[in-house]
């Protein structure tokens, strides 16, 4: 008697090249907003490294998913509302603000991820598309939403300006202060909206929720002591660049102040930021990224 070979199950593999394709054309129709990202973290500066670091992350915690594309389709509700959801994404998409589209892209993978899976690949691919998310939709976010609808950015700059003036009252100088204007004789800085550290605390904000979504190992209280922890710090490199911004306006001139304030000193300031929140992170976590990585390790 004969006896049949087993067979591959080539529903599961044509489901997986079906997936694969779904994604390949999301990715193309979502192109030129991915382009336009590019260009405008090109052009901004200092944010391509830390979008970069996103990109690592959201890579890493989607590799060790592999055998999710072996598992077979969502229950039929989920095909439905995964389909809604991504129909939902790609119409959102013609909305021509750049924050938005970048929503639509989280959205319209959300809804190929429910697709696919259900709720079982939320659960296991939940994380990157957070981090998707938090890197597309916060960039802009100071500019075109918080300082326009909401009162966050003007309260940053009259506290950074009342914190700046008393410490300088505090050693002595004969401060001024009118709203967000700290001046000292003819001297004085200006804390702009731009100045207010908004910008460096979604940042920083963003680089902080992919570490905790990344290498975290820690509780959830843990992990917002250690999100507060990286805001204080930001706040804190801001305030002094203010300072040093002031006591150049005093004793060095224009030339080296426009230097500080947007030249080669606002460099320098990210590069501080950015690196000090790298190495806070690796104490706090205890993370090595050389250290040999043992069995027992997971994300």
């Amino acid at each position: 008697m004969l006896r049949t070979l087993p067979q591959k199950p080539l529903s599961t593999y044509w489901e997986r090249i079906a997936s694969l394709a779904l994604l390949g054309a999301i990715v193309v129709y979502f192109l030129p907003v991915l382009t336009a990202y590019y260009e405008h973290w090109l052009a901004g500066g200092g944010k391509v490294e830390n979008r970069a670091i996103a990109l690592v992350a959201i890579i890493y915690l989607v590799t060790q998913q592999k055998d999710l594309l072996q598992a077979p389709l969502a229950r039929a509700g989920d095909l439905w509302i995964g389909f809604a959801t991504l129909f939902g994404g790609l119409l959102l998409a013609r909305v021509p603000l750049l924050n938005i589209q970048g929503l639509a892209l989280s959205t319209a993978l959300l809804g190929l991820l429910w697709f696919r899976w259900g709720r079982l690949g939320l659960a296991h691919l939940g994380k990157p598309l957070c981090i998707l998310a938090l890197a597309l939709g916060t960039d802009g976010l100071a500019d075109q939403f918080l300082s326009v609808y909401t009162p966050l950015v003007q309260w940053l700059q009259y506290l950074d300006a009342l914190i700046a003036g008393y410490v300088l009252w505090g050693v002595g100088y004969p401060v001024e202060l009118y709203a967000t204007v700290i001046r000292i004789g003819q001297a004085g800085v200006d804390v702009y909206d731009g100045c207010s550290g908004i910008h460096s605390l979604i940042e920083i904000g963003v680089l902080a929720g992919v570490a905790i979504l990344t290498i975290s190992k820690r509780d959830r209280a843990a992990n917002l002591r250690y999100f507060f922890a990286c805001m204080a710090i930001t706040f804190g490199f801001n305030l002094l660049r203010i300072l040093l911004l002031a006591f150049a306006s005093i004793y060095v001139g224009q030339e080296a102040f426009d230097a500080l304030h947007t030249g080669w000193g606002a460099d320098v300031y990210a590069n501080l930021v950015g690196l000090t929140a790298i190495v806070f992170t690796a104490r706090y976590f205890q993370w090595n990224p050389f250290a040999p990585k043992t069995d027992s390790d997971g994300v």
